[in-house]
């Protein structure tokens, strides 16, 4: 992919990191999943780093899995519950 000097380097760098940040707030904040042990095991797995768009496109639809998952989860959910979840992923809680 050819680097633009954008924040992730391409275009292709830019929408994996869209699904990545995607996959931690629906799988595992929302799902209240987020210790380090966790989320470090996420972060290491190579199914979320693709270097081609058959990876992309095998990622994205993992991604389309999660989705579905917190569709489930969501309206389990009060605004409360989401402020706070936020907080707790953003260190302020």
């Amino acid at each position: 992919m050819q680097k633009r000097g954008i924040g992730h380097e391409s275009l292709f760098d830019t929408l994996v990191h869209i699904l990545n940040v995607h996959e931690v707030w629906l799988v595992y904040i929302v799902r209240g999943r987020n210790s380090d042990a966790a989320l470090g095991a996420l972060f290491d797995d190579a199914g979320r780093h693709p270097r081609t768009w058959k990876g992309f496109d095998e990622y994205a639809e993992r991604e389309n899995r999660f989705y579905e998952c917190a569709r489930y989860y969501l309206p389990k959910h009060t605004p409360y519950d989401l402020v706070q979840l936020a907080e707790i992923a953003s260190g302020r809680a």
